[in-house]
């Protein structure tokens, strides 16, 4: 197919991306130089330069060397919200020759555990095995079995006003722990304290660093569904930096281009590669400002901040949207949208409804873009000419190349709906410690297989019709029918189950659980308790339907697609 989405790219926006830097720690360092006395990032009210971010961040690479014995290679897991403290850590991981592993911080227990220690196979096999783990107290009560038993070296736990120093921090731990009773009691006999890090100077032995050296591991179900994680390296992450400033930081006259003046409202979490990559590390690429919301779900918190700042970028989801839509408070009245620039949708289907209703209270376009974990994780997006509404995801990015493939593997023209596979300097490296994984997920020509069915338009945009794998998304977060199935089939009164995605309004798909029991007893109340001891809230069924006997194939495997018919009002 030829690329013919570059035909409709605006005059003045290049083709292709050119990443001059070696590594990412040449990146920072030239972009803190380049915008040091400006504000980089704003927590709790307290402000961050990039100057000051650029000695925070090496004091904690010189901490992490010298206190913590991270070397160049290691992993290190972060379980913490979007505050300063994510930033700081995450900073002087990578700028330490360390591999940054960012979880969610609502993980159970158990999903850490499989995460970072048993692996897809029980056993180890692609599990990430950090050196050290960096978390909110308010998860330490999560790690206390890692951290007694030797799986981790060292744990660092931080409070959360950690980083906004004085009386008031100290006011607002306080207040988190003993009046909110966010922190929960725990015991963990190697724990380090976060502000140790203030000891330790801006020197350490810095490693060499490579372009092919791997930079971030991102937790993702790929395209068969089991938790693994993609090995994103320092290129993969330049690169798809390089090809966002290419879309939005193009000045093209019309003054909607991101620039260091603007401020970027940071809702989404980081540890999800959608808001890492365009908030976090764009904002160091560019030299804006992010205004980070430590809790997303916290409506009230986001409509204030919002109209307590001069918000011109901001992105989020359609669950998000829907929410602040109804919200009593957002709306031009409390908040300045005329200075709205950019609005981006990304990490699951904004719904037409929602597209038009926030455009028409914010007065602006909602730019809709497409990726994934194993692509760093920006593929297409739309461009800020694009009016209305589509079902477009946007125009494929500079350097980047789409083949559309036939269930026999052969190539497709424009308007062919097929497997979506995608090659680009973005594209992972591949799956951690999964070669199997890893060459089942590429093309013998290289293309990364998406799992995605789709095609491309005659307008040159990429569009999404339906999805080869199972994976669920709510919200934008990724849940696997596997992971659910082990965990509902560990119940004595449970003989099998099997899950599919139901459409919801509000988080775009919810679970949908369906189980054959041995008990009559056994309620939905019952199995739903049962899951809440392994499983975080959203990967929690809407749906419990009981039936007599799980659909499969002559082979005995599970037929998802005949569950369908089972869903109330099928």
């Amino acid at each position: 197919m030829s690329k013919i989405w570059f035909d409709f790219y605006h005059e003045k926006r290049p083709k292709t991306i050119n990443v001059e830097e070696k590594n990412l720690e040449q990146f920072f360092q030239g972009n803190f130089n380049k915008f040091s006395k400006s504000v980089a990032f704003e927590s709790l009210g307290q402000g961050l330069t990039f100057e000051e971010l650029d000695i925070l961040s090496l004091k904690f690479a010189s901490f992490l060397q010298k206190r913590c014995g991270v070397k160049k290679g290691d992993r290190v897991a972060l379980l913490i919200p979007n505050i300063l403290q994510f930033v700081v850590a995450s900073l002087g991981i990578l700028r330490a020759g360390a591999v940054l592993v960012p979880l969610n911080p609502l993980y159970t227990k158990a999903e850490i555990k499989k995460l970072l220690w048993d692996g897809v196979d029980g056993k180890g096999k692609g599990a990430v095995k950090p050196k050290l783990i960096i978390a909110l107290d308010k998860f330490a009560v999560n790690l206390e079995e890692f951290a007694n038993t030797g799986k981790v070296d060292n744990i660092v736990i931080t409070k959360i006003g950690d980083l906004i120093g004085g009386l008031k921090g100290k006011v607002i731990n306080f207040v988190f722990k003993h009046i909110k009773k966010e922190v929960q009691n725990y015991s963990i006999k190697n724990e380090i304290p976060f502000l140790d890090f203030f000891k330790y100077d801006t020197a350490f032995d810095r490693p060499k660093m490579n372009i092919s050296d791997d930079a971030i591991l991102q937790f993702t179900g790929g395209t068969s569904g089991t938790i693994k994680a993609a090995t994103l390296t320092q290129k993969n992450i330049l690169s798809n930096l390089y090809q966002n400033i290419n879309l939005v930081g193009q000045d093209t006259g019309d003054g909607k281009h991101w620039a260091k003046d603007d401020t970027f409202l940071g809702i989404l979490p980081l540890f999800h590669i959608y808001a890492l990559n365009t908030a976090f590390l764009n904002c160091i690429g560019i030299g804006y400002k992010v205004v980070l919301v430590p809790n997303p779900r916290d409506l009230n918190a986001v409509v204030k901040t919002w109209s307590k700042n001069k918000i011109t970028i901001t992105a989020g989801i359609n669950t998000l949207f829907v929410k602040l839509l109804d919200h009593p408070k957002f709306n031009s009245k409390n908040i300045d949208f005329s200075c709205l620039k950019f609005l981006g949708s990304g990490g699951m289907a904004i719904q037409e409804k929602t597209y038009k209703a926030l455009s028409k209270r914010t007065g602006g376009e909602i730019s809709v873009g497409y990726g994934l974990s194993e692509t760093s994780p920006v593929i297409s997006a739309h461009d800020r000419f694009r009016k209305g509404y589509t079902s477009s995801v946007g125009l494929p990015y500079a350097s980047t190349d789409i083949k559309i493939l036939s269930d026999k593997n052969e190539e497709l023209d424009v308007g062919g709906t097929g497997e979506i596979c995608v090659k680009g300097p973005q594209v992972m490296k591949g799956y951690w410690d999964l070669e199997e994984e890893t060459e089942k997920a590429f093309t013998e020509d290289g293309y990364f297989r998406t799992g995605d069915i789709g095609y491309i338009g005659k307008d040159g945009e990429l569009y999404i019709v339906d999805r080869k794998k199972d994976m669920i998304n709510v919200s934008g977060l990724k849940v696997y029918p596997q992971e659910i199935e082990s965990v509902v089939n560990k119940h004595p009164s449970i003989v099998e189950s099997g899950v599919i995605a139901a459409p919801d309004d509000l988080t775009g798909e919810a679970v949908a659980l369906f189980v054959v029991k041995k008990d009559d007893a056994l309620t939905a109340s019952e199995i739903i308790g049962h899951m809440r001891e392994e499983l975080t809230n959203y990967k929690i069924p809407k749906i419990v339907t009981f039936i007599d006997e799980i659909p499969k194939s002559p082979i005995g495997k599970l037929l998802r697609r005949e569950l369908r018919s089972f869903l109330p009002g099928t």
